[in-house]
This record gives structure tokens, C-alpha cells and sequence, in this order.
């Protein structure tokens, strides 16, 4: 199914098409699968406005927090926190200290001063220059303790290209000091708004057991298939079987599954036999009688000759050649309809080699069919039964589903 997607996304737009899953836009791409409910990555384009406020999920400890801004005026950047996940504290209790270098070739050391706002960059003076930001905030704390924050930014201000490395905190705050986690974020600047490219990347961090489930793709099933996500689901993509010790090997048919492309190499225990199939319309009961077509051309080594296998019904469709070789393999690549309309029939086609005494190397390319007649009330096969030889060490038979 193609979905239409939005012509023009913006850095961290989620799209929830009918049918599928969600998708969110990273900048370049789409990305699916792991958009719905929280997320340990988030996305936000800031172009065109002055603020963005952040709610923080309840399992995050701590946020890795890049940003990358552009204005067409002087301006400066700027955090707020929330412990209610609305109001976003403006008093003059955030800490700020540390130092920063210009390219004036200096060190300077800020001292602490208590502002109302966490400075996250100096004002920028340049309109051609972006401003990047790295910070690391903790967002849960024991009761008593304070929230930290590290800023790491590049602006471009009156010491030419300045690097500032600030240490936020708050002082005696007595809301903050009894509060164990911030419920948001809110960065903001001066009042211009932040040009094209400006974006923010968040980064949740927490212990790996109280990460909801949702954030994860849960694992494919474990029964020995291979599996491919389709639409947020897993689907069976292909199978294999040990066919060793084996005379008979029977294979569900997964759900809404079309076709099966089947590939078999058999090393017989007896000198006579050949690889056949059956089919179930329950997935239990088999179809044993003789109305299995099968016909096609064939080519022997000795005598050297191309034949045709006019045409015979049997209780299985034929998918080698007659073999009574212990030593030589039965090898075969099958594809088989799997769904069919009520007025049409179900069909086969094989190429295999095995070998007779007869006529040495027998190479067939067999087709079939059972007739919609014979099986009425069946329009999807449920299961396949491989049968005909039992095979030694190293015989495996293999499937993979078209839908």
C-alpha cells in the first residue's frame, strides 16, 4: 500500500496514515515503526518561532538536548524549566556559572550570578552564523537535591567566535527543592523568530526496564522463521526444514500469503522414489485423491532426448522426476498459487534434477493444476505436505511466502 505522504515536512512531523503505522519525519526521511507513545528520540523543527516548550516523559532521568539556531537579528537563546508541566518557573532562582572562551584569544570565568532564565548561548551578533547548543540535563532528583544542567554552545558575539561552557543550577527555590522531577522545558530567545534550519534534537535517557514498551519494536516470533516488519507487524518471510529422518513434512501456510516459492534439496535413504506435494483447505485434512494433474517437458542424459510428460493425475503433484539414485540428491525450486478465485484453479510448476538409472541425469519442468471443481469450497490453501522419499543428513526444504 502507498501512502501520501505530506509534500512538505518539518523536522520531527509525525504522519498516522489509514492502515499503517506512524511515521516521522527526521529531516530527510520518513521513519516508521517506533513513533507512537513516547519516544527516546525527538525531533522539532524551530523555524519561524520564538519558543518551544518540551514535555518530558515520565521515565526520563536525564535529556541530551542539540540545538542549532539561526536569527536575522541579534538575539540570545534561553531555558526554562517545569515541575507541573505548565507553568514555567520565571523568578530569579536559576544559578548560572562557568567560563568561556573568545577568539580574542582569552579565558574568562563567569561567575555565579541568579537570573531569571538559563542563558543557554551569549547574544549573537551575526545573522550568517548559527548558534549550536549540546546540553545535558537531569530531570529526576531525590527530594533535597538540585537539577543540574551543563551547557556547551558556539555563538558568534562581541569576542568574535565565542565557546562557553556554563554549570545551571537553582538556588532556595523551596518548590524546586521539594520536587523529585521536572515535568517540561522551555526554550526560548529574544523575540525574533529563529530562521529556516534552526532544530532541536532530544535525547531521552532512562534505565532500559522503566522505558515503556511502546518505545521498542517487540521482537519477531521465535520458531526458527524469518521475519520482515510490514505496516508495523511482523510477517513470516521465509521458512526452513531439517528434512532429515524425514518422509513427510507438513508446512502451515501463514495468513494471506499468495504464492510460495519452495527450493528442496533431498538426499534419499531408499533407491526409489520422488518429491511430491499435497495440499489442505483446513489445515488438518489433506487432499489424497487421485486429482493432482501434472505434465510437462523433461530431458535425460542416457539416452540424450527431450520428452513430454503429457499429462497424469495422481494423489500429489510431481515436483522431481522418478529417482532410484541413494547417492545423488533430489534438488528442486517450486512456485505454487496459494489463493485462487472461485472459477479458477490451483496451480504449480517445478524444475528439478534428480537422477534414474534408466536415463541418468533427469531434469523436468513440470506444471499442474487441481481443478476448482474438484475442490469447490476451497479458495485458500491452509497447509502443504512435501512427501515421497525420506531423506539422509544435510536434506532440507525451504519456503518463502509471497503475499
Amino acid at each position: 500500500m502507498a501512502f501520501d505522504f505530506p509534500a512538505s515536512p518539518s523536522t520531527g512531523q509525525v504522519f498516522t496514515p489509514a492502515g499503517g503505522p506512524a511515521y516521522q519525519y527526521d529531516g530527510e526521511k520518513w521513519k516508521g515503526g517506533q513513533v507512537s507513545g513516547p519516544q527516546t528520540e525527538q525531533f522539532f523543527d524551530l523555524s519561524g518561532k520564538t519558543s518551544l516548550a518540551v514535555t518530558i516523559p515520565t521515565w526520563a532521568k536525564s535529556a541530551r538536548i542539540t540545538l542549532t539556531t539561526l536569527c536575522s537579528v541579534a538575539y540570545q537563546n534561553y531555558m526554562r524549566w517545569s515541575i507541573d508541566g505548565t507553568t514555567f518557573i520565571s523568578s530569579t532562582d536559576y544559578i548560572t556559572a562557568g567560563f568561556y572562551h573568545g577568539a580574542n584569544a582569552t579565558f574568562n570565568t563567569q561567575g555565579a550570578v541568579t537570573l531569571a532564565n538559563l542563558p543557554l548561548t551569549i547574544q549573537n551578533g551575526a545573522p550568517t552564523v548559527p548558534d549550536i547548543v549540546d546540553i545535558i540535563l537531569t530531570t529526576q532528583t531525590p527530594a533535597g537535591n538540585q537539577f543540574n544542567m551543563l551547557t556547551r554552545s558556539w555563538a558568534y558575539g562581541t569576542t568574535l567566535l565565542s565557546t562557553h561552557v556554563f554549570y545551571h543550577h537553582y538556588s532556595n527555590l523551596t518548590a524546586l527543592i521539594n520536587a523529585t522531577s521536572l515535568k517540561a522545558f522551555l526554550v526560548f530567545n529574544d523575540g525574533t523568530a529563529w530562521g529556516a534550519g534552526s532544530q532541536m534534537k532530544v535525547e531521552w535517557i532512562g534505565d532500559a526496564a522503566s522505558v515503556p514498551i511502546s518505545n521498542a519494536i517487540a521482537d519477531c516470533p521465535s520458531d526458527g522463521g524469518e521475519y520482515v516488519r510490514v505496516n508495523g507487524v511482523w510477517r513470516l518471510k521465509s521458512q526452513s526444514f531439517d528434512f532429515t529422518g524425514k518422509a513427510t513434512q507438513d508446512v502451515v501456510v501463514p495468513p494471506s500469503a499468495k504464492m510460495a516459492s519452495i527450493t528442496a534439496s533431498i538426499q534419499p535413504t531408499a533407491t526409489a522414489g520422488g518429491l511430491y506435494a499435497q495440499f489442505s483447505g483446513d489445515g488438518t485434512t489433506f487432499l489424497t485423491s487421485s486429482n493432482y494433474f501434472s505434465n510437462g517437458p523433461y530431458h535425460t542424459v542416457s539416452p540424450a532426448q527431450y520428452l513430454t510428460q503429457s499429462g497424469r493425475t495422481g494423489t500429489g503433484w510431481e515436483l522431481s522426476g522418478g529417482h532410484d539414485n541413494s547417492t545423488v540428491p533430489i534438488i528442486a525450486t517450486v512456485e505454487m498459487s496459494l489463493q485462487r478465485a472461485s472459477d479458477a484453479n490451483f496451480t504449480y510448476r517445478s524444475h528439478s534434477a534428480s537422477y534414474h538409472s534408466t536415463t541418468a541425469y533427469f531434469t523436468a519442468w513440470y506444471s499442474g493444476y487441481v481443478a476448482s471443481s474438484v475442490v469447490p469450497g476451497i479458495l485458500a490453501i491452509k497447509a502443504l505436505r512435501f512427501y515421497g522419499v525420506t531423506g539422509k543428513a544435510g536434506s532440507v526444504l525451504s519456503v518463502e511466502w509471497i503475499y
